[in-house]
Formats: C-alpha cells, structure tokens, sequence
C-alpha cells in the first residue's frame, strides 16, 4: 500500500487504515518515505511527513502488529509489514465499556 502519505489529513490516514484491516485477510505492506528519507522532499505529492515511528504507532492503532521486515529486501527502509491483530474488534469493544 503506496497512498498514505498522498493523503490529506490525519483523519484520512485512519480512515485507509480502518478500509485496509477491515479488507485485508491476513497482512498489508505498507511502503512509506519517512523523515530522513530524501525523497520525502523531493516529491510534493507526499502530505503526511513522519517519522517512521509515528507511522508504525499509527498502523498499530489501525489493528495491525508488526513484522520484521527483511533485510534482503529492496527499500526495505521504507516498508513496514503488518499482520491482522485479531484482537483488534474484541479490545475496541472492551473499550467502549
């Protein structure tokens, strides 16, 4: 998934990621240029500027845990692997109480 940081507010990002758990089956990658990456800057589509923490914070509070990306991997810097935290609909209705 390449379109979070073309959104336009972090309201919209929660919305992709709620449409993203509730489509997915298992695991979502997520590639996104983070603070530090050259290319953040170098693109003026990109909106949302991060860090690579505050997204992996913010795909966790989507529902997804995540996985270790492989160091094999091209542009492994800016991919971020979740899988569906199952959990997810039990504690946000634990929540709610």
């Amino acid at each position: 998934i390449d379109i979070l940081e073309h959104l336009n507010s972090i309201k919209e990002v929660e919305i992709a990621l709620d449409n993203i758990y509730n489509l997915t089956t298992k695991y979502a990658l997520f590639s996104i240029p983070f603070i530090g990456d050259i290319k953040l800057e170098a693109d003026k589509t990109y909106k949302i500027k991060k860090t690579k923490e505050w997204w992996i914070w913010k795909i966790t509070k989507g529902g997804f845990k995540i996985l270790d990306t492989p160091q094999n991997w091209l542009f492994k810097e800016q991919i971020i692997i979740g899988v569906k935290d199952e959990n997810r609909m039990h504690k946000m209705s634990c929540n709610n109480n």
